[in-house]
């Protein structure tokens, strides 16, 4: 089952980006030029009471509808029809006069989990010229529970003379937006907490206008549709520290939050609505909580406090991209972080490229503000974290594993990480707060750091909730992308120094580093200083039997531990074979949109990189991992007292190509009683979230090697 494979290919994602960005700069005098020499145009302006056709705007989360030109409780859009130069057409026999607007419509869509659409024509406009509305004119509706497709007609009242319909510009509709208060709360969870709020787009499509003889007009495109039907995103959200919803913080709100001071999870006086700092929730309503509401006492939608609130997310004003489409499907479960659903294949193979690109080291350099999850010798670091280890055996016996260090005080080489989706924030791209999910992961991949240097960015990946509620658009997944980007140009520049470097992900971040491969170092491996990349969950491509070609030209598939300036890619199935709507291991597939009969998805088990079956060595963090992760990542039974827990012998595993399906078998042991990982995920997913830990130990064992190798005289 596909649900979120939207962008595919750089090309197409590039392309809807750009013109997602065209349409949000627009004002009313800018859409009068422009789209006048675009032709005729329905555009939304959603601040009716701003100058300028504004697409952008905040509807703010209110108990009760108060000012829908403000957006406070219910927000109204007018829609406008631009450019309507009507001339007589050959087919108007006797013609004198321009005949002019006689008709229009239009398909809206909104995302039901958030809002809800209510429509009402406005014919002042259209019967400027005399023309009148007929019964039912203005009521031809069909209305689905997201979709709307309405439209209004006009006729005469002078015949044979004729009443003209308008020409120019003018209003033809107000659509009212109100947030679905109860599923935003109590679904969806949201609070008046810092940062809050979701972009939803309400979307317009095959816009359409006719003159009064359903003739074409001017400028239109074939079946009369307009050059320009455009649509307005909309930023839901509360007001910082509004807890009872009215649009302002006051003295109600101050005494509200200080009633709960001091409760805790577990007594009956905690509500989590009033823990509101942290905003993912602390487990207590302690000062910051108090100090939260205080400090933004006097703050109104109008004039909020801090006023960052009133810049709605998906304006020039802001960096955070627009987010939910309006055709965006809320899935009845939540997909789980590392079910990557990403504009992934942000880039189609192609049979042959020379490697003239620009090298990494005189890349146009992008801004980076030096925020790092890991970063050697900097405190916190927290890829540097007990690795302390329970073995446990068939036989039930367990020993504490040697802890392993790192074979110099200095590792010769560095590995860059980029972690896989883990953000709970409810947003398009998460911010750059290091929450419980970030450290959780760097443990998880912590185990490097015994082999190599670890340096991991935090980055504005797209979320948890980007993925299951439809928002990743290519402007989501460019944010996160600059942000990759300018962390490898920062580590090349200051702190490299002419190091061996490891590229390593998972899922997105995998998906991230195939770009970053493909752009900054496939053109030069030698000058990137490129030891190997370990990219698994990300459907790397190469042609039908070989091991270059595709994604990466000159990085081939690594086929032993002593060779570098490879790459190791896989994705973890217990079905043999995967489904054939699988979203791992298939090319031709959402993920992969490539041409199966030429491409296949690269297969090279770290276990046994020269191929045949190989045996895995895992490793199992013992603590529960926290956030919208923790239902798809149960801990290993028996819970051990060490950080981490290993099961010897408990798998193999072997790289396997049947049906057009390449991917990573993974077989447990036969009668073996042990803890197995269990397959959390729908079947197209297969074991994708445990495809680190199944091989972890192998991988860092790989790294070591390659480090020997690469380093060696």
């Amino acid at each position: 089952m596909k649900r979120l494979w939207l962008w595919t290919s750089l090309g197409i994602g590039a392309g809807l980006a750009c013109a997602v960005l065209l349409v949000l700069g627009v004002t009313r005098d800018t859409a009068r030029r422009v789209l006048a020499d675009d032709g005729p145009s329905m555009v939304k302006d959603a601040r009716a009471n701003v100058p300028g056709v504004q697409d952008t705007a905040n509807l703010w989360v209110m108990k009760s509808c108060v000012d829908r030109t403000k957006g406070e409780g219910c927000l109204e859009i007018d829609e406008w029809v631009y450019g309507i130069a009507d001339v007589c057409n050959s087919n108007d026999i006797g013609c004198t006069v321009p005949e002019g607007l006689g008709a229009w419509d239009h398909e809206i869509f909104w995302d039901k989990q958030f809002v809800s659409v209510t429509t009402a024509p406005d014919n002042a406009w259209l019967t400027s010229g005399g023309r009148v509305i007929p019964p039912g004119g203005c009521s031809l509706t069909i209305e689905n529970e997201s979709d709307l497709l309405e439209g209004c007609v006009t006729k005469d009242t002078n015949p044979p003379t004729g009443a003209r319909g308008p020409e120019g510009s003018g209003l033809v509709e107000r659509i009212t937006v109100t947030p679905n208060l109860n599923n935003l709360i109590y679904t969806s969870h949201f609070r008046p907490t810092k940062d809050n709020g979701v972009v939803t787009t309400i979307a317009d499509k095959d816009c359409e206008v006719t003159d009064t003889q359903s003739e074409q007009i001017p400028g239109t495109l074939p079946g009369q549709l307009t050059a320009v039907c455009s649509s307005a995103f909309i930023t839901i959200r509360m007001l910082e520290g509004d807890l009872d919803l009215n649009c302002k913080v006051d003295v109600t709100d101050d005494q509200t939050e200080a009633f709960r001071y001091g409760s805790t999870t577990g007594l009956q006086l905690y509500n989590q609505w009033y823990d509101l700092e942290p905003a993912t929730s602390d487990g207590d309503v302690d000062i910051k909580d108090l100090q939260f509401v205080f400090g933004r006492n006097y703050s109104t939608c109008e004039n909020p406090i801090p006023n960052d609130q009133a810049v709605p997310v998906g304006s020039s004003e802001t960096p955070m991209p627009p987010g939910p489409t309006a055709t965006s499907t809320v899935t009845s479960t939540p997909l789980p972080p590392t079910a990557t659903a990403t504009p992934t294949a942000t880039y189609t193979p192609t049979p042959t490229r020379t490697a003239t690109v620009t090298p990494t080291s005189t890349a146009t350099p992008v801004p980076w503000n030096e925020n790092w999850l890991c970063l050697p010798g900097v405190d916190p670091d927290y890829c540097v974290t007990d690795l302390t280890t329970t073995a446990v055996y068939a036989d039930g016996t367990t020993i504490i594993e040697p802890t392993p260090v790192p074979p110099t005080p200095d590792p010769p080489i560095d590995c860059f990480f980029i972690y896989p989706t883990v953000s709970s924030q409810f947003r398009p791209n998460a911010n750059l707060n290091v929450d419980p999910e970030e450290k959780a992961i760097a443990f998880e991949f912590s185990r490097f750091s015994s082999v190599c240097k670890m340096y991991a960015p935090v980055y504005r990946q797209f979320t948890l909730p980007a993925i299951s509620l439809g928002w990743i658009t290519p402007a989501v997944f460019d944010f996160a992308y600059n942000d990759v980007l300018a962390a490898w140009q920062s580590y090349m520049a200051n702190y490299n120094h002419g190091r061996g470097v490891v590229i390593i992900g998972h899922s997105q971040g995998s998906f991230m580093l195939r770009r970053l491969i493909h752009d900054q170092i496939d053109p030069d491996p030698t000058g990137a200083h490129l030891v190997s990349a370990i990219i698994p969950g990300a459907n790397v491509v190469v042609p039908i039997g070989q091991d270059v070609g595709g994604d990466f030209h000159n990085i081939p598939a690594c086929r032993s531990n002593s060779q570098t300036g490879c790459v190791v890619a896989y994705s973890s199935f217990y079905e043999n074979p995967p489904a054939d709507d699988s979203s791992f291991g298939r090319a031709g597939y959402g993920l992969t949109p490539v041409d199966p009969s030429v491409y296949q998805v690269l297969c090279n088990n770290p276990a046994s990189l020269s191929g045949g079956p190989g045996t895995l060595v895992p490793y199992f963090g013992t603590a529960p991992f926290p956030g919208d992760l923790k239902p798809y990542l149960p801990t290993p039974t028996p819970v051990e007292t060490t950080p981490w827990v290993t099961f010897p012998d408990r798998y193999t595993a072997e790289c396997m190509s049947v049906g057009g399906a390449n991917w990573l078998l993974v077989n447990p042991a036969s009668g073996d009683t042990r803890w197995t990982a269990p397959e959390t995920l729908t079947p197209e997913w297969g074991m994708h979230l445990y495809d680190v830990p199944f091989t972890l130990g192998n991988l860092v064992q790989l790294v070591a090697d390659e480090s020997a190798a690469y380093t060696s005289p």
